[in-house]
């Protein structure tokens, strides 16, 4: 519900039709009743509201289950690092960075100091947190605090486009980017990550659901 108030001035007499008022002028206040919504109050510090932050990037991670070939095991990757290269030729080709973090609403509100985490989800009972950001405070008029990447994250790749391989005895052509077979490449990114904020619920919110980005 929500309630109106109307200002009515009225002219009346002691023998007026409608208000038996004896004075020349009088001013009536009608508060009204009447259906409605009444639209949202911002909860929370002054409608504070923190949201993951993740810049477009290739990852590095697996796309397929393993193929076996005649020159050991391959897993298809992003077509984007295979981008120009020669066909059936292994090739080292640089990993463009991984830029997450958070942004804010509000953020001149933001009173206490709080954390970012990206986490490998591959395994959603058993996540790996595999770094955390520690926000203190967003810069002046900057409604973003991110970092790159993450420890242990591969800087290159080596790939292979379209090679030629024996799968089963039998000559193909596998069509696409895959990792060099028969190798085994660290720090490839894992299949599900998470950037979460504030973990700690550090700062209170108008909307705390919005706190996680799965990707």
């Amino acid at each position: 519900m929500i309630d109106y108030q109307f200002k009515v001035t009225h002219e009346t007499t002691s023998s007026g039709p409608l208000f038996w008022w004896s004075q020349p002028r009088k001013t009536l206040i009608i508060t009204a009743r009447v259906p409605g919504s009444v639209p949202p109050i911002p909860t929370g510090e002054a409608g504070v509201n923190l949201i993951p932050s993740l810049a477009p990037s290739a990852l590095t991670r697996p796309l397929s289950s393993e193929v076996t070939t005649s020159r050991g095991s391959m897993f298809a990757v992003d077509s984007f690092f295979c981008g120009n290269l020669p066909l059936d030729t292994v090739t080292t080709v640089p990993v463009p960075p991984l830029t997450w973090g958070v942004r804010g609403v509000n953020i001149e509100s933001v009173n206490a100091p709080f954390d970012v985490q990206l986490i490998d989800n591959t395994n959603p009972s058993s996540p790996v947190t595999l770094a955390t950001l520690a926000v203190s405070s967003f810069p002046s008029n900057t409604p973003l605090v991110r970092q790159d990447n993450y420890n242990g994250r591969a800087s290159s790749i080596r790939v292979i486009s379209n090679p030629s391989v024996e799968i089963n005895g039998a000559p193909a052509t596998v069509q696409g980017c895959f990792t060099e077979p028969g190798t085994s490449q660290p720090g490839l990114d894992p299949g599900a990550l998470l950037i979460r904020v504030d973990p700690g619920t550090s700062v209170q919110e108008g909307n705390e659901g919005d706190n996680e980005l799965s990707f």
